[in-house]
């Protein structure tokens, strides 16, 4: 009697197309909530200025027209340079994200900070209605918490000011005047805008 062997399988042979199909399957099972994400409202965190529109510089540079803290935003889009993204009224906004005044700030992070998915009023909730008048102006005053001033005037430079912890920041009129902002017990102390 002759004994024919039984063939030679690969027990492992379907893995690669094991993965594969399981990973087409997450992708599948994954965009809408990708999309769902992409598609959260999103809102200004605090004023930004611009004098012009696809020139809105990421220095918070306090000229020109304002766009409030609270603006609702679309089409967000985040780049290494730049984060752009349109406001209601159908407006093109491009912030360039300029890496040399954010150490250790990527653009993504900055973005997290530029856009957030509060709209005015809870940006502003539990604030003094003296703070909120000087936020919808872009104004600092003595007396403002640091919360009230972030959403009035933005985060200082990173370049100027290390961390928010600090109880002294910077910020830029233009590209060459500075201002200071000093705090004593997380309250507006003095005030250089």
């Amino acid at each position: 009697m002759v004994t024919i062997p039984a063939p030679r399988t690969r027990r492992f042979a379907s893995v690669p197309w094991t993965c594969l199909a399981l990973g087409v399957a997450l992708v599948i099972l994954a965009a809408p909530l990708t999309a769902a994400a992409a598609d959260e409202q999103k809102f200004t965190a605090y004023n930004l200025w611009y004098e012009h529109p696809q020139k809105v510089y990421s220095t918070g540079y306090e000229k020109g027209t304002m766009i409030p803290a609270g603006t609702a935003v679309s089409q967000v889009k985040v780049s290494r340079k730049a984060v752009s993204f349109v406001d209601g009224s159908g407006a093109r906004f491009r912030v360039i994200f300029n890496a040399k005044h954010h150490p250790g700030l990527n653009s993504e992070q900055f973005a997290d900070r530029l856009l957030t998915a509060k709209n005015f009023a809870e940006l502003t909730k539990g604030m003094s209605g003296k703070d909120v008048e000087a936020i919808k102006k872009g104004e600092v005053h003595p007396g403002m918490s640091k919360a009230a001033v972030l959403v009035a005037v933005g985060y200082p430079p990173e370049i100027r000011t290390a961390n928010t912890d600090l109880d002294t920041w910077t910020y830029w009129r233009d590209r060459f005047r500075t201002y200071t902002v000093t705090f004593a017990d997380g309250k507006v102390q003095q005030s250089g805008q």
